[in-house]
């Protein structure tokens, strides 16, 4: 089954907001911007969400680990998050021996349903690269908001997302903060 995206233009608290109607997204994403506060960002760009079972566990489980204490999520659930389950394949069991279960099960419905993809993990966005996907950041998500004029500055949202403990590398903040004329 094939899904098409539909490009159409939205007005939401007088913003413009250009919104593309499906894509689907691996847990990095969500986390990121369910941390701060702001998964309006991502509904201000997709109309829905699709994401696997793994992604739905990643999301929806916290772990007490080192890694997540200085994060603690809520659950995260919309009713424009749909989850759908993905197909056991050769191709998902290759993917998962190298990446997460989540990050695999995303990039093979993403192929499946010919969808955008949102990810943010580099070995992920590269596997994804090489499979034809071009796979759109949480940066990526604050750039076309702030293009469609349903934020001013990405600057504050950034630096929310880092505080909450959400790693980017210094120079690629410097180059995004470049790109979208904030220094």
């Amino acid at each position: 089954m094939r899904f098409a995206v539909d490009i159409s233009i939205t007005v939401k608290d007088s913003f413009t907001t250009i919104k593309m109607s499906i894509a689907i997204s691996n847990s990095s994403p969500l986390i990121a911007f369910s941390a701060i506060g702001r998964l309006d960002l991502i509904q201000r760009t997709f109309e829905s969400i699709l994401i696997p079972q793994a992604v739905n566990r990643e999301v929806n489980t916290f772990t007490d680990t080192s890694a997540t204490q200085t994060r603690v999520w809520k659950p995260i659930r919309a009713d424009w998050i749909i989850v759908v389950s993905v197909t056991e394949t050769p191709a998902l069991a290759i993917l998962r021996e190298s990446l997460g279960a989540g990050e695999a099960e995303a990039i093979i419905l993403a192929t499946e349903r010919t969808l955008p993809l949102l990810l943010d993990d580099l070995p992920a966005r590269k596997m994804a690269t090489r499979m034809n996907l071009s796979p759109i950041g949480s940066l990526g998500i604050l750039a076309r908001c702030k293009r469609a004029g349903a934020i001013r500055e990405v600057k504050p949202v950034v630096q929310a997302l880092r505080n909450v403990g959400i790693f980017y590398a210094d120079s690629l903040i410097q180059r995004f903060l470049y790109d979208m004329s904030e220094i």
